[in-house]
């Protein structure tokens, strides 16, 4: 029934109404949860298993610039694209303390499989890979003020965190996190400090994304 796939886990989960299947990928090796319910939405989130390891938003800023056009897919904005043609339900993208998701819904099957094709395309064949001014644009770069005679930073992660840290309740639960999980991951946060942000590098962002998004 699963072509391609081997059924590593079946069971159904009455709080859910739902069949829930593990399944594997047989060339991949990809793990697949699907659940089969009588939902009218198709639903789907695309996720990797990635680790805060520092405050440089390193996985804020793949997951700006995976949305920024692909091989398939090379045009500039493909997210913004699909919120004007598509039927979707849902369509986001998002960071969390370990992980990097891409989740989608559409209840026409048509409009899910190609939104499907094009967050795929985006997960595994970004035009970040090659063109680094998206990282430049969607994460952090330098920008000179002629009139002051000055540099300063700029990005869209950048800017977006620097708004976030604006909020005093947020500057103390980071530096209690800083004081409380001193050593281990939590001491970090997954969106990006500023201060750590322009310290990412386009390789270090590069070496990031090759060795977690597979």
């Amino acid at each position: 029934m699963y072509k391609n796939y081997t059924i590593v886990k079946e069971k159904y989960i009455p709080m859910i109404r739902s069949k829930a299947l593990i399944l594997k990928h047989d060339k991949t090796g990809a793990n697949i949860e699907l659940f089969i319910n009588d939902d009218k939405h198709y639903a789907c989130s695309i996720s990797f298993r990635c680790p805060t390891i520092d405050s440089s938003g390193v996985k804020h800023i793949i997951e700006h610039s995976a949305l920024c056009g692909s091989r398939k897919y090379p045009i500039k904005e493909p997210f913004l694209e699909l919120k004007k043609t598509s039927a979707y339900t849902y369509l986001n993208a998002v960071t969390t303390g370990n992980s990097i998701e891409f989740p989608f819904s559409s209840a026409n099957m048509k409009d899910f499989r190609n939104i499907m094709d094009i967050y795929l395309d985006a997960a595994f064949y970004p035009n970040f890979l090659t063109n680094k001014n998206i990282f430049l644009r969607e994460g952090w770069r330098y920008e000179y003020d002629e009139e002051k005679d000055a540099l300063s930073y700029n990005g869209i992660v950048y800017n977006e965190m620097l708004g976030s840290f604006s909020d005093s309740n947020l500057v103390l639960d980071y530096n209690v996190d800083q004081k409380v999980f001193y050593n281990n991951y939590r001491r970090f946060t997954s969106g990006g400090f500023p201060d750590d942000i322009v310290k990412l590098s386009y390789e270090d962002f590069i070496t990031y994304y090759n060795k977690y998004i597979h």
